[in-house]
C-alpha cells in the first residue's frame, strides 16, 4: 500500500510540474504576442487574425496598430498597419462612379509587413490616379486559401460591385484548399480549422493534421492553446530544415501530375474558381497574378485561369527576382515582400491595367 501511495504521488507531482511549466509557457507566449503585437492576453482575437465561424479566421475590422519590425537586411521600420471595414486594409467609396478595383489574396496582400500606404494595392491606387481616378479596396488574410478568398468575394462584392477583381495566388493555394495535401505540409499548414471544399461540392470545416501528431486530443488543445500551438509550428519547421522528413511540396515537385493528391487539389481549385465566376457579375472583370512562380504549381494555375476567362498578369514574381538579384531588398523574410517589393509589383499591375483600361475607353468611345 505504502509503495502504491508513494507511486500515486510522485505521478501527481509529475503531472503537476508538467501543468506548471505548460502554465508558464502559456503565459510567455500570450505576454510576449501582447507586448510585440498588441495581441490581447486573454481574448482570441488578434491584431491580425480573429477566429470566424465560416472563413475559420479572418483579418480583424476596424484596427489601428503602430509598431516596429525589419526587412531581410536587419533594418528595423515603423509599420502603421490599419484595418477598415470587414478588415479591408484599404476600403475606398464603394458608391463612387469612379472605376472600382478589389483586390483579394493572402498574407502577400495582408501585407502585416508594411504601412498601409506602401502595399501594391496602396501604390496601385497611386500609379492609376495619375491617369484616372479610381477606388481600390484590398483585402488579404494570412494563410488563406481559395475557397476562403472565394468566400470573401461573395460577401463583400454586392456591396462594393467592382468593376475590376484582381486575385493574388500563391503556389501554396494548392496545398490550403485539400485538407489532405495541407495534413502532409511540414510549411503550409494552418494549424487552425478553415473550410475546405470536398469532392461531392459540400463545405465542411476540418483541422488540417500531421500524422506525426495525428492525435485528436492534441489537435483540439491546439486550437486554444497558443503554446502549444507555438510549440507544434517550431517542431514542424525544425523537421522541414533538418531534412528528417519529406514534405509533400517535395513530392509534388518531383512527380508534378502524377501524384494523384495534386491532381485532386487541382480539380478542387478548377471547382472553386468556377464557383468564383458564377458569382462574380459579367460586367466585373478578373484578373490574376501570382506571388511565386514555382513549377508545377504555376503552370496549372496559368491554365486555370485560361479555362475560366480570368485574365492572367504575368511577370510579377519575375519582376521582384530580378530586383533582388540586384541587391535590393525586396524579401523581409525570404518571401514576403517588403515596401521596395510592393512597389514593384504595383508597378507590374499597373501596367498592364493602364493599357488594358484604354483600350476599354477607346472601344467605348468608338
Amino acid at each position: 500500500m505504502k509503495l502504491l501511495k508513494g507511486i500515486l504521488l510522485q505521478a501527481f507531482l509529475a503531472g503537476l510540474t508538467i501543468l506548471f511549466f505548460f502554465a508558464l509557457g502559456e503565459s510567455s507566449v500570450r505576454l510576449v504576442q501582447y507586448v510585440r503585437d498588441g495581441r490581447p492576453f486573454l481574448s482570441y482575437v488578434g491584431m491580425h487574425a480573429e477566429f470566424d465561424s465560416n472563413l475559420g479566421w479572418k483579418t480583424p475590422p476596424n484596427q489601428r496598430h503602430i509598431y516596429i519590425t525589419e526587412n531581410g537586411a536587419g533594418a528595423k521600420h515603423e509599420v502603421h498597419y490599419s484595418t477598415g471595414p470587414h478588415g479591408f486594409r484599404l476600403y475606398d467609396d464603394a458608391n463612387s462612379r469612379n472605376t472600382k478595383i478589389m483586390v483579394v489574396g493572402d498574407s502577400f496582400t495582408h501585407a502585416v509587413d508594411v504601412s498601409d500606404d506602401q502595399t501594391y494595392y496602396a501604390e496601385l491606387k497611386k500609379n492609376l490616379s495619375d491617369w484616372m481616378p479610381v477606388e481600390i479596396f484590398g483585402y488579404g488574410s494570412l494563410g488563406y486559401g481559395t475557397l476562403q478568398e472565394v468566400m470573401i468575394v461573395e460577401q463583400n462584392i454586392k456591396e462594393i460591385r467592382p468593376d475590376i477583381l484582381i486575385l493574388q495566388f500563391c503556389s501554396n493555394d494548392f496545398i490550403n484548399n485539400s485538407v489532405a495535401l495541407e495534413s502532409k505540409s511540414l510549411m503550409n499548414i494552418s494549424f487552425l480549422p478553415r473550410p475546405f471544399l470536398g469532392p461531392d461540392g459540400t463545405i465542411k470545416m476540418q483541422m488540417p493534421r500531421m500524422p506525426y501528431l495525428s492525435s485528436m486530443v492534441i489537435w483540439e488543445a491546439a486550437s486554444y492553446s497558443r503554446f502549444l500551438k507555438w510549440m507544434i509550428y517550431r517542431f514542424s519547421n525544425w523537421i522541414a530544415v533538418s531534412k528528417l522528413a519529406h514534405s509533400v511540396e517535395d513530392d509534388i515537385r518531383a512527380q508534378s501530375t502524377a501524384n494523384l493528391e495534386f491532381v485532386q487539389a487541382i480539380a478542387l481549385t478548377d471547382r472553386l474558381l468556377q464557383r468564383l465566376r458564377s458569382t462574380v457579375p459579367t460586367a466585373t472583370k478578373i484578373y490574376a497574378f501570382q506571388a511565386d512562380n514555382l513549377q508545377p504549381f504555376s503552370g496549372e494555375f496559368e491554365k486555370l485561369f485560361q479555362r475560366h476567362g480570368i485574365a492572367y498578369i504575368e511577370g510579377v514574381a519575375e519582376a521582384v527576382t530580378r530586383a533582388l538579384e540586384k541587391g535590393e531588398i525586396v524579401f523581409w523574410d525570404g518571401e514576403h515582400w517588403t515596401a521596395a517589393g510592393h512597389t514593384i509589383v504595383a508597378e507590374v499591375l499597373s501596367n498592364q491595367l493602364r493599357r488594358e483600361l484604354m483600350a476599354d475607353r477607346l472601344e467605348r468611345h468608338e
